[in-house]
């Protein structure tokens, strides 16, 4: 049987979120937690760091240690310079730091190992929305748009990993083709953990062809065990547009990462 599709592209057009999805990774020394966190920011994927607000780490005394711990507070790493050394921060708290109301701050490189909370550790927390994956695919000849849907994974390692999973997905996907409007939904549950994707199937018409923009509505449940057990709903939508040509009856199935804005 010929299989008369595909060349698939695909591009952003809008994405919102009642939330995101953390996950903490951590690394055993700070050079490796720093180009880390900078693949996930060239990925468009901010890292949330917790600083000491009141002084450097480590202080003289466990008293002190503790104290400052309590204190501290985060900023998210939106961005570096390796000709400058420095991060591009958001601070929410002091405005002296041209936190959230007046633009970023910049923090060095060496701020990761001697300012973080329990540095040592390298924790780093990623905040972002579930990364997802899109392709064609067939099934009995006939072309689905499968959407692959998880937790981002940041390089190296990550705490929690089996303790943070997403449970449930309730996907509803509107397209309009040859203008008729077409709708689909679709639920599943399992457990996927940090790292693992869901992969969720939609039925195209058999001789789709051309540009179809694709609107995902996407409820999900995520469940987790820090700070404490918690079972969240994190809603998202998203839109793509798809433009699948005709490729003189040679099948072949080509598969995009999405891109972030």
């Amino acid at each position: 049987m010929k299989k008369d599709l595909l060349s698939l592209e695909i591009n952003d057009t809008s994405e919102t979120a009642s939330g995101l999805a953390a996950v903490s990774g951590y690394e055993p020394w700070p050079e490796r937690t720093l180009n880390s966190v900078k693949e996930s920011i060239a990925m468009g994927v901010p890292a949330l760091a917790r600083l000491h607000s009141a002084a450097e780490y480590p202080t003289l005394d466990e008293e002190t240690t503790q104290k400052l711990d309590m204190e501290s507070h985060s900023v998210l790493i939106v961005g570096y310079d390796d000709t400058k050394q420095l991060l591009d921060v958001v601070d929410p708290w002091h405005s002296e730091w041209l936190g959230s109301f007046g633009g970023i701050e910049q923090l060095p490189y060496t701020a990761i190992y001697k300012r973080m909370v329990n540095a040592t550790a390298d924790k780093v927390t990623r905040v972002t929305v579930p990364e997802k994956h899109i392709s064609i695919v067939y099934a009995n000849g006939k072309p689905n748009i499968k959407l692959s849907i998880g937790y981002y994974r940041p390089r190296g390692y990550v705490l929690d990993q089996k303790g943070s999973k997403f449970t449930a997905f309730n996907v509803f996907l509107t397209y309009v083709l040859n203008g008729k409007e077409y709708e689909t939904i679709r639920k599943v549950t399992g457990e996927w953990s940090i790292g693992e994707y869901a992969n969720i199937t939609f039925p195209l018409p058999s001789k789709a062809s051309g540009k179809i923009s694709l609107k995902f509505i996407v409820n999900s449940t995520l469940e987790g065990i820090r700070p404490y057990a918690y079972e969240d709903e994190l809603n998202y939508t998203f839109e793509k547009t798809v433009n699948i040509e005709n490729t003189n009856n040679v099948y072949h199935t080509q598969k995009y990462q999405a891109k972030r804005a």
